[in-house]
């Protein structure tokens, strides 16, 4: 005989089982980033994409150079708030003589 507290037990259990699994690493799925200008960006900022579950950022550095070290630093920096680097974008090719 069922009773009340195993009927919700159940239906509680039954709410909280996903209806499928999505492997996120599985590089054929489709990845959801955020645009970041990656020089304005705050440590507040990172903390609160954080919070919401952000994974990937494309990051936009502007027109300045930008050296490999650079990129590597805030590479690190983003992954300290467990986000990684999908696309970086540079918009130095796009300056005029």
């Amino acid at each position: 005989m069922m009773h009340r507290r195993s009927l919700l037990k159940l239906a509680l259990g039954a709410a909280a089982t996903p209806l499928f699994a999505i492997d996120e690493a599985d590089p054929s799925n489709i990845k959801i980033a955020h645009r970041i200008n990656a020089k304005a960006v705050t440590d507040d900022d990172l903390l609160f994409f954080q919070q919401i579950g952000l994974r990937w950022a494309r990051l936009e550095f502007g027109e300045a150079p930008l050296s490999l070290d650079q990129f590597r630093a805030t590479q690190q920096r983003f992954a300290k708030f467990g986000m990684a680097v999908y696309s970086g974008v540079h918009y130095s090719y796009r300056t005029t003589p």
